[in-house]
């Protein structure tokens, strides 16, 4: 765009000095004042022309520059939304900071409840992504206990249960820890409970998205 614009002010130069030299040097000297002067102007009205058609090209540049940054801009932030979504339906695997609870059952069993009110508490602490003994948990997942223990999504799992979560570390821990919280509910069934800070938070599990039954994509306009 720059390289066009200063093409556009070579090429009114050489017009103008094109035109100065078209004239032949004798003609010129025959003129007379009026004929000078109305050649002036004659010139003078080229050089306005080309001088209004450099401007009205530069502000069409400027108006293709803008639309391209708001079209680049509008496609990173779908991108970035596209993005937060896959996380949130935990459809890709992601890292960061975090914390880990840790729980090895006692000798009484631990029931179904206690496991949805951690998934709840680590929710509303900020938790992004969370793992369950390699299960990712997302808005559809859903606990249940038979013979053989806790029961996520349809698969069981069995002591100890670890719990990754990504998001602010000591927001989430503080989640786990508040009192009467999930870290206590777990050690009210004789469980030992320990949540922890990390700096850093793997989490490979994924969860298929479900194919959707009714709705349709709609094509943007």
């Amino acid at each position: 765009m720059h390289v066009l614009a200063i093409l556009l002010c070579v090429l009114l130069g050489f017009a103008v000095s094109t035109q100065i030299r078209s004239q032949d040097s004798d003609a010129i000297g025959r003129m007379d004042e009026t004929q000078l002067v109305s050649m002036l102007a004659d010139l003078e009205q080229r050089e306005t022309d080309l001088t209004g058609a450099n401007s009205d090209l530069r502000a069409q540049i400027h108006d293709l520059e803008d639309s391209a940054n708001s079209a680049q801009a509008a496609g990173e932030a779908a991108a970035k939304a596209t993005q937060d979504a896959l996380i949130i339906a935990g459809a890709i695997p992601v890292e960061g900071p975090g914390a880990v609870l840790w729980v090895a059952v006692g000798d009484d069993p631990i029931p179904a409840s206690v496991f949805v009110t951690t998934m709840a508490e680590l929710r509303n602490g900020g938790a992004e992504a969370i793992d369950l003994n390699g299960i990712r948990l997302g808005g559809r997942s859903w606990f249940s206990s038979d013979e053989r223990g806790i029961v996520v999504d349809g698969q069981p799992i069995s002591s100890p249960y670890v719990w990754t979560a990504i998001g602010d570390p000591k927001t989430l821990v503080g989640a786990l820890e508040i009192r009467g919280g999930s870290a206590a509910q777990f050690r009210a069934y004789g469980a030992t409970a320990t949540a922890r800070e990390t700096d850093l938070v793997v989490i490979e599990s994924v969860t298929e998205l479900p194919e959707p039954q009714w709705a349709e994509i709609v094509p943007s306009s």
